[in-house]
């Protein structure tokens, strides 16, 4: 249950820094990579005071070089570039488009792992793939005739 409502809750935090964002980014002439190097600083400094808080800080060095590289490579994927194609999918699709598009990292996650972790498709994720492929599909045209909208929803 606790797994659940932490889930529920980093969703609600999710949906409501959409809105802010996009929100900060409707000034003038903001640009969305600006915008991402901004929030990071006051987060870098909140997770440093909380891990030290905690305790934690020495679990670091825990960590091996392989895992250390991953690690890393792995921030500058999601939170450089990922986030701030983020903020410009916000900047020009809006926060519900731009939101739920990008929701769909679970597709290319799949992917991604069955090339390179050599991970089984089975058939959950076979039916979760094509699930988000035509989620993305009927997301991507907000004209779409009602009866493939409601076959969509079926799904």
């Amino acid at each position: 249950m606790i797994g659940e409502l932490a889930a529920i809750t980093s969703a609600i935090c999710w949906a409501t820094a959409a809105v802010m964002y996009k929100s900060a980014m409707d000034e003038k002439s903001v640009d969305p990579v600006s915008v991402n190097f901004v929030r990071l600083i006051p987060v870098s400094i909140f997770l440093f005071f909380l891990v030290w808080g905690m305790g934690k800080l020495w679990q670091i060095w825990y960590l091996s070089m392989t895992h250390l590289t991953y690690l890393i490579l792995g921030s500058i994927m999601a939170l450089g570039l990922g986030d701030s194609v983020y903020f410009l999918a916000l900047k020009y699709a809006g926060v519900s488009r731009g939101v739920a598009i990008s929701s769909t990292y679970p597709l290319f996650t799949a992917v991604i792992e069955i090339a390179l972790r050599r991970e089984r498709l089975d058939p959950f994720k076979l039916i979760g793939i094509v699930m988000i492929v035509l989620s993305l599909i009927h997301i991507s045209e907000p004209t779409r005739p009602l009866y493939i909208s409601y076959a969509v929803f079926c799904l």
